[in-house]
């Protein structure tokens, strides 16, 4: 065979090679490129969220999912957040079960912390049925937005009845962080937790403490509450809690290290939900959804606030 036919057939070979792996090539960046994107608008659909914007929010989330098929996350949160939209729409004409609805956006607005949207349905629930849960919910988004005097004044008003462990620490904490610490002390010196007591009460306790000083007895506590809170929840806790300025005296001790290292005690559903949540009223419910079993008695044991 000529030189020249041989040469042409090797260079067209080398050709064809060179094109094959420049677009295998591209591949893996094209790939890498799009999950860019998506967890970018993922992020802005997060921030959207955070301020209330929701069919923005809803958008960026359902392109993060285009963006990325794979990513459960990106599929879920546009999942649950399109049903939270329907339930928004519902709550305005809901006769009947309009305070589940409005219990499961609350339970939705507490997990992605959207504290404006979560008072206005806790102030809906509190003016229209009235009681120590609409107290609670409403108390725990004042305290979120810093509205700590409104918060003291709701559960001071709280009938005697209606009074409980979690009510008398929401006010003990509204109180400390108003700076009225000689009332928070008073308040505080009446609480004894129980020993089954939920996680999220022992949060708000040690926050409690550690505002009056009880650096110790802080960190025990807050021990106590990565114990009693569902394993599907614990991080974001404990990324609260490094985040909380109530507990900013205890993050230069080794206790709150200590403390950070905790495992759960128990058992979760889905991020903290009850049968009411956004996510287990849609058709399907995500990944590792379920109802949450509490701690046993013996769990963990606490002595007098």
């Amino acid at each position: 065979m000529p030189r020249s036919i041989v040469s042409r057939s090797v260079r067209q070979t080398c050709q064809v090679l060179l094109a094959a792996f420049f677009v295998l090539s591209l591949g893996p960046i094209t790939t890498w490129a799009g999950q860019e994107e998506a967890a970018r608008r993922f992020a802005e659909g997060r921030a959207l969220l955070a301020q209330g914007d929701f069919k923005a929010a809803l958008e960026a989330f359902s392109e993060a999912a285009k963006g990325d098929p794979e990513n459960a996350e990106y599929r879920q949160e546009a999942v649950v957040l399109k049903r939270v939209l329907s339930l928004r729409e519902q709550l305005s004409t809901e006769q009947e079960n309009w305070q589940q609805t409005a219990r499961a956006l609350f339970a939705y607005y507490r997990s992605r912390e959207v504290w404006k949207e979560a008072a206005a349905v806790a102030q809906l629930l509190h003016d229209k049925s009235p009681g120590t849960e609409s107290a609670v919910l409403l108390a725990e988004a004042r305290l979120a937005m810093n509205q700590n005097e409104e918060a003291a004044t709701l559960l001071a008003g709280l009938p005697a009845d209606q009074g409980t462990v979690q009510t008398r620490v929401l006010h003990g904490l509204a109180l400390a962080r108003a700076g009225r610490l000689e009332e928070a002390r008073k308040v505080a010196g009446e609480i004894e937790l129980p020993k089954d007591c939920p996680g999220v009460v022992c949060y708000y306790a040690a926050r409690l403490q550690a505002l009056l000083g009880q650096a110790d007895r802080a960190v025990n506590t807050l021990t106590c509450a990565f114990e009693c809170t569902p394993a599907g929840e614990l991080e974001r806790l404990k990324e609260q809690a490094k985040a909380c300025a109530d507990l900013a005296a205890l993050r230069t001790t080794e206790g709150f290290a200590k403390a950070l290292q905790t495992a759960s005690k128990v058992k979760g559903g889905c991020g903290g939900c009850t049968a009411a949540c956004p996510s287990q009223t849609s058709e399907k419910k995500p990944e590792g959804c379920g109802e949450r079993q509490q701690p046993s008695k013996e769990t963990c044991e606490h002595g007098k606030s």
